[in-house]
């Protein structure tokens, strides 16, 4: 189980944050060091392409990504409905128009259940 929650904010900044977005600190932390690996297999900007990230969690992870690589189209999913709100709320306030709503995926099911 992952913590999850309004992390390293000021009080007075609360107000700006939509309620279903959620904060994990880790995620936090890490999404600069894993968009920089990411990187290193990314299609180059003037190329097209879409990626699908399996358990999504948060959301913090994909709008990052898709903040910085625009060319891109990004599939976020997730099995936790409190995770898939949190994204569509981070979709949303960053106003990202390369990212999709969140889908439902549940790995532990064939693909054909998907």
């Amino acid at each position: 189980m992952v913590q999850v929650g309004i992390c390293n904010l000021r009080p007075e900044k609360f107000s700006r944050i939509p309620r279903a977005m959620l904060v994990a600190a880790a995620a936090q932390r890490n999404k600069q060091h894993i968009l920089d690996v990411l990187q290193n297999y990314i299609p180059p900007v003037g190329s097209t392409g879409q990626v699908l990230e399996i358990a999504s969690g948060t959301g913090q992870h994909v709008a990052h990504f898709a903040s910085h690589l625009p060319h891109l189209t990004w599939q976020p999913s997730d099995i936790d409905h409190s995770y898939l709100k949190s994204i569509s709320a981070f979709i949303e306030s960053k106003q990202l128009k390369n990212v999709l709503q969140p889908i439902v995926i549940n790995i532990t099911k064939p693909v054909e259940k998907w």
